[in-house]
């Protein structure tokens, strides 16, 4: 991992040249981290759509149940109710999947959720070919790489299926969303030059980044 000052990352921003060009870096078989993310985007689409109609069904029983995505490192899948996280693991006992509040989730909120919560014990006994749709298509999804580096090591990217993170200097810079590809106004502070003011990146700064980074085809 290389690293880059604000000021400099500034410079590169505004210059008009791409990440490889401006470092110095071989251009053989490179495209833009827009054009990486839009690959994304398609995979999610299609995994989206081969899993509508399993969603719909659960979301017919569980209209709270919002963001089914399959958890990588893990291996569970995770539900989101009213922003707070579920998970849903297999027994490995009876191969049916139960749920439970994830780490880091809003324990406040969830005990205002819990009998909602309750409702959705029964729901591994329920919808059992649909979670494991939810699974199978997930893991498809994931059956790549998902992290990548730039060009010249100052960026990557970590995917985590509704959105990807963008990182600088091996932390994270802010979010791009994968159904609109539209970055997040959100900026985290990723120079050690802290004198400059990371807010001044704009999402339209954001949007240009996406088009000058430079990634692995």
């Amino acid at each position: 991992m290389e690293e880059i000052t604000y000021k400099e990352f500034r410079k590169f921003l505004d210059s008009d040249v791409d990440e490889a060009e401006y470092f110095g870096c071989n251009k053989d078989n490179l495209i833009t981290m827009r054009e990486y993310l839009l690959s994304l985007k398609e995979r999610f689409e299609m995994c989206e759509s081969e899993l509508a109609s399993d969603k719909q069904r659960i979301k017919d029983k569980y209209k709270k149940i919002t963001k089914w995505q399959y958890d990588y490192h893990r291996g569970n899948l995770l539900f989101t109710i009213d922003k707070t996280l579920f998970y849903l693991k297999k027994d490995e006992n009876t191969g049916i999947y139960k749920a439970n509040i994830a780490g880091g989730s809003d324990l406040a909120l969830f005990y205002k959720l819990k009998k909602y919560y309750a409702k959705t014990l029964k729901l591994g006994k329920r919808f059992p070919n649909e979670l494991e749709n939810i699974k199978k298509y997930g893991k498809m999804y994931f059956d790549k790489d998902n992290e990548i580096e730039s060009a010249s090591s100052i960026f990557s990217l970590t995917d985590v299926y509704y959105d990807s993170i963008i990182n600088c200097n091996g932390g994270m810079f802010f979010r791009v969303y994968k159904d609109t590809l539209i970055p997040g106004e959100s900026t985290n502070s990723a120079f050690a030059d802290f004198h400059y003011n990371t807010d001044n990146v704009s999402v339209a700064d954001k949007q240009k980044l996406l088009t000058k980074i430079m990634v692995p085809r």
